[in-house]
């Protein structure tokens, strides 16, 4: 069994260095579209929302940031995220 990382994986599947970077740059219009067709009463029971959104708010960053600079601030084009 071998082990690859998200950026290594995407690298390795397009060809492209930031190929993953680029997918994150995307998911804010995918993540909106997605949001906006929801139910505000099943964002509510959600927890795992509730927690980054606290954690969010009190880093000064987006949902979508939060969660990128806690699990790929390492990844390839990654570093140019501020």
């Amino acid at each position: 069994m071998y082990k690859i990382s998200g950026d290594q994986f995407y690298k390795l599947l397009t060809g492209k260095d930031n190929a993953f970077f680029e997918l994150y740059q995307i998911l804010p219009k995918a993540i909106s579209d997605y949001l906006s067709k929801q139910e505000s009463e099943s964002l509510q029971t959600n927890s795992a929302l509730e927690e980054i959104s606290i954690s969010s708010n009190i880093s000064k960053r987006s949902i979508l940031d939060e969660i990128t600079f806690e699990n790929y601030s390492y990844y390839l084009g990654f570093n140019k995220l501020e």
